[in-house]
């Protein structure tokens, strides 16, 4: 977000969310033909469950941002920067809220 400070807080939504999608992927690879790995399998759920509770715009973004990158700024034609952030930080917040909701 050239131009954009984002916050520490902001920061670090992005790296759990980050994180979680590196997750999620290394489990998909894990569980490939392993049905035993439940663990695994319960993280895939629990996000997708998440997602899922998303509403559009919230799962556009969070899917162009951290699952399936679509390409730098392909937010541009869409929304100015500073929509953009606060579309960000509300679904990152909801995303996230979501799966804790979902994981306990």
């Amino acid at each position: 977000m050239s131009g954009i400070k984002k916050s520490n807080q902001f920061q670090k939504l992005e790296n759990e969310i980050t994180g979680l999608a590196s997750l999620y992927f290394q489990a998909l690879t894990l569980v490939k033909g392993n049905s035993l790995l439940t663990r695994h399998h319960n993280l895939i759920n629990t996000i997708r469950e998440a997602y899922a509770s998303l509403s559009s715009e919230e799962r556009t973004i969070i899917n162009n941002e951290f699952f399936y990158q679509k390409y730098p700024f392909w937010w541009k034609p869409t929304y100015s920067p500073s929509v953009f952030m606060k579309l960000k930080l509300k679904s990152m917040s909801h995303f996230l809220e979501e799966f804790y909701n979902e994981a306990i």
